[in-house]
């Protein structure tokens, strides 16, 4: 049994998963990004989270330049967004909450 038996109520609810690759949780080395799709999505059934899953990651122009990445990324399943150069630190996280809440409506 789970210990986060609290959120019973929205197991089967759809999960969003914000992903600030460059700031938060960098691309582990040598893991492909269906794995970490993988590894994300049964994390999220230990907290019985079983509903369907959304991921959406956020990098810079460097992390995101290799073509062949954005091709992994979006195979499986994740979705990309580059954040603008320049202005605030925290302009990623300004996308992350705009993406939240527009999936809050």
């Amino acid at each position: 049994m789970s210990q986060f038996r609290g959120f019973i109520g929205f197991s089967e609810a759809n999960t969003y998963v914000f992903w600030n690759v460059d700031d938060w949780v960098p691309i582990p080395n040598g893991l492909y990004t269906l794995s970490m799709k993988e590894i994300i999505e049964s994390q999220l059934e230990v907290m019985d989270f079983c509903g369907p899953v959304s991921i959406q990651s956020y990098g810079s122009k460097n992390t995101f330049s290799d073509d062949e990445l954005l091709r992994k990324f979006s195979e499986a399943g994740i979705k990309t967004s580059i954040l603008r150069e320049g202005g605030s630190k925290y302009s990623g996280i300004y996308s992350m909450i705009i993406d939240m809440y527009l999936c809050a409506l």
